[in-house]
């Protein structure tokens, strides 16, 4: 249950204190809108490409263990994003983490599964 919160916590560390920095940093890097729209799409498009194979993953490998994989991925790429110097080592830390974006379904599933036994 720990890891659960742990990933959901991140998740949401990620969107109210990482996220909103975005503009700051990517401005400072000299990063132009149509690339960071670019970076946003294929954030998006990584995530839905690798949503069923985390999901396969969870299935077989157990959710626990995903959630760790995405906690750590996430954490990894978020302190690259916030210490990057260029724009290739911005992209690369904002893209990467669309591989590994299952925390929330992941959560999710794990909840409806250890809860189905109590309705």
């Amino acid at each position: 249950m720990r890891i659960l919160l742990l990933s959901n916590a991140l998740e949401m560390l990620a969107v109210a204190l990482v996220l909103p920095a975005y503009p700051a940093i990517t401005k400072s890097l000299g990063i132009s809108l149509q690339t960071r729209g670019l970076m946003v799409s294929l954030f998006s498009l990584l995530q839905f490409i690798s949503s069923p194979v985390l999901g396969r993953g969870s299935d077989v490998l157990g959710r626990s263990y995903m959630l760790r994989i995405s906690a750590v991925a996430s954490v990894f790429c978020y302190a690259l994003m916030l210490f990057s110097t260029d724009q290739r080592m911005f992209l690369i830390a904002r893209v990467l983490p669309g591989f590994f974006k299952c925390g929330i379904s992941v959560s999710q599933a794990y909840i409806s599964v250890s809860t189905q036994f109590f309705i």
